[in-house]
């Protein structure tokens, strides 16, 4: 696996294949990732203001980065840009997430959030934007403005690394 990120993500039934390893000894494994993913979450919810992209990649990195298929979360954020919640809004294919900004919007009400930032991976490892996520993001962007909810960012973590839209200047011009 060459990574421990890749090892604490690959599944159990597949580790149970190399000799000398069994159930039991695989399960320690997984209870260190969930450990760390739930340290992770509570230092974010802990965190007065996101601060930047990264901060966010490093939260959501180890949820992300070794999924199978396509998922977009939603950061939800109050004036002063402190996590209201941090949802999994919709799971797709390998390429592809039907995305509804209806659901996103409705949730951003629910939670009374005044802006947004918008998360999902690549399955294929590279973070760079399709055409289609540049596409979502400027109709999210506009829905978002006539019902007053800042989208802030759509950051894509592909992995090793991660894309952060707002830092190569694309929300502002799709704005």
């Amino acid at each position: 696996y060459k990574t421990l990120d890749k090892v604490l993500d690959a599944p159990i039934e597949e580790l149970c294949k190399f000799k000398g390893l069994k159930e039991k000894s695989v399960l320690p494994l997984k209870v260190i990732r969930e450990v760390a993913r739930r340290y992770l979450k509570a230092r974010a919810f802990q965190t007065e203001y996101l601060r930047s992209p990264e901060e966010v990649f490093n939260y959501l990195k180890y949820e992300m980065q070794n999924l199978e298929r396509e998922v977009l979360k939603v950061s939800f954020l109050d004036s002063k840009s402190r996590i209201l919640g941090i949802e999994t809004l919709f799971e797709g294919t390998l390429t592809e997430s039907a995305v509804y900004p209806r659901e996103i919007f409705a949730k951003a009400f629910q939670k009374q959030a005044v802006s947004i930032i918008l998360v999902h991976n690549h399955p294929s490892g590279d973070p760079s934007p399709s055409r289609q996520d540049l596409k979502l993001t400027k109709t999210i962007i506009l829905a978002g403005i006539l019902l007053q909810v800042k989208v802030l960012d759509h950051i894509i973590i592909g992995k090793e690394g991660y894309f952060s839209m707002a830092e190569k200047g694309i929300m502002e011009k799709l704005e």
